[in-house]
């Protein structure tokens, strides 16, 4: 089997930008049910105009003064890029909710683009290639929710598209092939090209917990093994019609607890961050210095490990692992970057009735205060809608940026690439630049991102557009 031809570049953002054509709405039904699509399809709303980029980067000072010059010995320290919300899922799964699929709250139950969203992932690789060929990239942040529901397959589809080397097919149950053929549709195998530099595991709730809220038990095990859906999965027997009723088994849809998704990662390659030792204690917080240089990041741990969608730390949890790397990190003068899945204003109690209480939740204002409490805090990454940025102001403590990445399952499927700088006069750079993803010369990818589209058009599901101030942006903070 032959790959896709590597990219060689693409453009940023700052140069040029994709949108859709057609504007928002009039909705015409739920694109994701297939006899919805065509009608949405017939009116262009897939099309996309290629328009100029915003031409320059927008700086920000924590205070909104106006930043200093470069000294004379400024120099770029890293170059990394941060992915995340693959959600490479298995739509074909009896544990799927299609049939709960609505606008707001439950609009990603059922996507237009699901059967798209390991090619759409392979394409975001092939992306981060071709401008770490450009430009070295040092590593990438993979996550979170890299996974839908927390499946053995899905991440072997996920490893398999990060790696490269090998055929991926993502399709369980029948042996579907929606276009005769080979290579032309999201069910048939590719062979990706794998990431070319490392990558580290960000871990997020879809990863972890089933359809990001409910924990593996013997009775999830049961359900995803078996042949009944009930609250609606994808029947390609049946040109992709949502059902409830008997499907197809796969035992390799058994979904994994949190310490077994941990032992499997950190036993792939070498481990994304993880170690085979800390799989055994069901939390996935850790850290790694850059060689060379006062960085260090810090990933923490968000998913809530008695159930629910949102994020939960536990104060026991930073007492025995994020405190003391703060106060190492600290003693050791390095600057600390800290990312998760959740923002900080998705932190506090499990959500009920999926998740359960737990007795000591750090609250949204406890993290905020308690990064804030740290001097040598620069910034924060965790993923939003959207793009963006805001300066975090703890009582009495020195400010920091939180800067919010946006999924790469929904339009417009931008990579978020950071460049840090000793601006060498007192203060730290990060330039961050957004980067449409390509699908040139794949146009199975180049179908999921029409259909992604029209799902960010239709009415159906929220936009993860950004303005020129959220994308391409240079934010300055002092050094500590």
């Amino acid at each position: 089997m032959v790959g896709l031809p590597p990219l060689l570049r693409v453009p940023l953002t700052i140069e040029q930008r994709v949108i859709p054509a057609h504007p928002v709405g009039p909705e015409l039904g739920n694109p994701a049910l297939p006899e919805n699509l065509p009608l949405y399809l017939e009116r262009g709303y897939g099309e996309l105009n290629v328009i100029p980029g915003d031409q320059s980067y927008v700086p920000l000072t924590v205070d909104r003064t106006v930043p200093p010059e470069l000294g004379p010995m400024a120099r770029q320290l890293l170059r990394f890029a941060a992915v995340g919300d693959f959600q490479i899922g298995d739509d074909e799964s009896p544990t799927r909710v299609g049939l709960l699929d609505g606008k707001g709250l439950t609009s990603a139950a059922l996507r237009p683009q699901d059967p798209y969203l390991c090619v759409l992932a392979n394409a975001t690789v092939r992306t981060l290639n071709a401008l770490h060929r450009m430009q070295a990239i040092g590593l990438t942040f993979v996550g979170g929710d890299v996974l839908d529901s927390a499946q053995q397959n899905e991440m072997d589809w996920a490893l398999g598209i990060l790696t490269g080397g090998a055929p991926v097919e993502c399709d369980s149950g029948a042996d579907d092939d929606l276009v005769p053929g080979p290579g032309n549709d999201p069910k048939d195998p590719f062979l990706p090209e794998g990431l070319l530099m490392p990558w580290r595991w960000v871990p997020g709730n879809h990863d972890l917990l089933v359809q990001g809220n409910l924990l593996t038990d013997a009775d999830r095990v049961e359900m995803a093994t078996g042949d009944f859906a009930s609250l609606g999965t994808r029947d390609y027997g049946q040109g992709g019609r949502v059902i409830s009723g008997r499907v197809v088994a796969d035992l390799r849809r058994r979904p994994l607890t949190p310490t077994e998704m941990m032992h499997k990662v950190a036993a792939h390659g070498d481990g994304h961050g993880l170690s085979l030792s800390q799989s055994e204690t069901g939390h996935a917080s850790y850290s790694l210095d850059i060689e060379g240089t006062s960085i260090r990041f810090l990933v923490v741990d968000t998913v809530s490990k008695t159930g629910g969608s949102g994020g939960v730390l536990r104060w026991q949890d930073v007492n025995a692992y994020l405190r003391p790397q703060f106060e190492s990190a600290q003693r050791d003068g390095k600057w600390l970057f800290v990312l998760s899945d959740h923002p900080h204003d998705d932190l506090g109690q499990a959500n009920t009735p999926l998740g359960r209480p737990v007795s000591d939740p750090v609250s949204q204002n406890d993290w905020v205060e308690l990064l804030g409490s740290y001097p040598n805090v620069l910034f924060s990454f965790a993923r939003r809608t959207s793009h963006g940025q805001s300066v975090m102001k703890p009582v009495g403590s020195r400010p920091y940026w939180a800067v919010f990445n946006a999924a790469q399952s929904e339009f417009p499927h931008q990579i978020r690439l950071f460049e840090v700088w000793d601006a060498d006069n007192g203060y730290v750079l990060l330039r961050i630049s957004s980067v449409d993803v390509s699908v040139e010369g794949d146009p199975v990818a180049a179908e999921g991102r029409r259909r992604a589209v029209i799902d960010s058009t239709s009415t159906w599901a929220g936009s993860g557009s950004s303005r020129p101030d959220e994308r391409n942006v240079e934010l300055w903070i002092r050094k500590p």
